[in-house]
C-alpha cells in the first residue's frame, strides 16, 4: 500500500505489514506494535516487513513522547530513533532519555551485532543484554 494511518486507536494490532509506504500512529491508548500504551506518534517510513519486533529493510523508524511500550519492552522514552536497520529487535530498556541506532545491519538491542553506530542518552535503567562487534 502507499500509506497506512491510523489515528485515536484504543486497541489495535499492527501484526506484520509488508509492503508499506508510510504507517502512522497518533494517541493510541493500547496498541500491539509489540504491546504499546499511552503513545505520543509513532512513525514508520520505507518499511518493506516489520513486526516492531523483528523489522527488515526498513527506512525511517521514529517514536516520540511514550510513556510505556513494548519494542521489546521500554518505559519511560523521550525519543526513539532508528534508521536503515534491515533487522531488528528492540529487547527490554527502561528509563530511556533517547535512543538512537544507525546503519545496523543486525541487532536485538538485547542482543546486536555489526553496529553501525549505538548512542544511548539519559538513561536511568537499562538492560542491552549482550552486544556484540560495538563501533
Amino acid at each position: 500500500m502507499g500509506t497506512f494511518t491510523r489515528t485515536r486507536d484504543t486497541h489495535a494490532y499492527w501484526g506484520h505489514s509488508r509492503v508499506l509506504g508510510t504507517l502512522t500512529r497518533t494517541g493510541d491508548t493500547h496498541a500491539y506494535w509489540g504491546h504499546s500504551r499511552g503513545l505520543g506518534t509513532l512513525t514508520r517510513t520505507g518499511d518493506t516487513h516489520e513486526d516492531w519486533g523483528h523489522s527488515r529493510g526498513l527506512g525511517t523508524l521514529t517514536r516520540t513522547g511514550d510513556t510505556h511500550e513494548d519494542w521489546g519492552h521500554s518505559r519511560g522514552r523521550g525519543t526513539l530513533t532508528r534508521t536503515g536497520d534491515t533487522h531488528e529487535d528492540w529487547g527490554h530498556s527502561r528509563g530511556l532519555g533517547t535512543l538512537t541506532r544507525t546503519g545496523d545491519t543486525h541487532e536485538d538491542w538485547g542482543h546486536s551485532r555489526g553496529l553501525g553506530t549505538l548512542t544511548r542518552t539519559g538513561d536511568t535503567h537499562e538492560d542491552w543484554g549482550h552486544s556484540w562487534g560495538l563501533l
